[in-house]
């Protein structure tokens, strides 16, 4: 994961179910790629439509699947995937071996991607739920130089992602209390840090 001096944007995508060996169908992502399509759009949302003014080279999506496989998506600087099929062609792809110079595929667990970030000094970590503190009072969020914030997939945060917001201690935060997607999250998290610039 990248470890910058400027500010950075990290969303990390909890996809307890989703294919981890990239056999999926791309006719057919919500069913054979158990949700994969969630991250297609988390992607989309990330790199594309949900950047104004922040720089896309200052936003990373990490994904863990399984809670086996963690992938690191950076911009992709030259040829952008539009549309769900196209970054759901690059995931597969990465999953099968063979990873576009923008994506990193290991073996790694949530619990172990909590722990690497937090043990930077000027690293923040937020978990986005409904029933969390309203987003603009976490005030130390405009000091660090890099900001993680943790999504749940369709149906929230399952029991091995809970356990590890519990023993990170990490502070719950709403855009909210309507539920959001993803993407939507994304989006809205992006606007609030092109505010505060």
């Amino acid at each position: 994961m990248t470890e910058s001096s400027a500010r950075l944007l990290r969303f990390i995508q909890v996809m307890p179910n989703a294919s981890v060996d990239g056999r999926f169908h791309l006719r057919d992502l919500p069913s054979s790629g158990k949700r994969i399509d969630l991250l297609c759009r988390v992607l989309a949302a990330a790199f594309d439509w949900g950047p104004d003014t922040w720089p896309k080279s200052r936003i990373e999506v990490v994904a863990v699947l399984g809670n086996t496989v963690r992938m690191v998506f950076h911009y992709p600087s030259e040829r952008l995937p539009v549309g769900e099929r196209a970054w759901a062609t690059v995931i597969r792809d990465a999953l099968q071996g063979n990873p576009a110079p923008f994506v990193t595929v290991g073996q790694c667990n949530l619990h172990d991607t909590v722990r690497e970030l937090m043990a930077h000094s000027d690293s923040r970590v937020w978990v986005l739920e409904e029933s969390g503190y309203p987003f603009r009072t976490a005030l130390d969020m405009g000091t660090a130089a890099q900001n993680s914030f943790m999504l749940g997939n369709h149906v929230g945060l399952d029991s091995v992602a809970q356990s590890v917001v519990e023993e990170f201690n990490i502070p719950r935060l709403t855009l909210g209390r309507r539920s959001m997607l993803s993407s939507h999250c994304i989006s809205t998290v992006i606007s609030e840090f092109e505010r505060m610039t």
